[in-house]
């Protein structure tokens, strides 16, 4: 029998957390962040991808930085 795992978390908070999430994300990532027009928009991109990394390193068990993604 498997698991099934839900997770829920917040996609806002204050400068600290946005700055912590921030650099969770690659290079490219932040590019992607930056390229939003409005800002509300770009926090809830950095906090998704952010949680996406934290989510998926927690379960490989290795750093959240670590992984890499392939996305065209």
């Amino acid at each position: 029998m498997s698991a099934t795992n839900l997770w829920k978390f917040s996609l806002s908070g204050d400068a600290a957390e946005l700055a912590a999430a921030e650099q969770l994300l690659s290079t490219p990532e932040r590019s992607r962040a930056e390229a939003f027009r409005f800002n509300r928009h770009r926090r809830r991109f950095v906090f998704r991808r952010a949680m996406r990394r934290l989510l998926l390193a927690h379960i490989a068990a290795i750093k959240p930085t670590d992984l890499i993604f392939n996305e065209s």
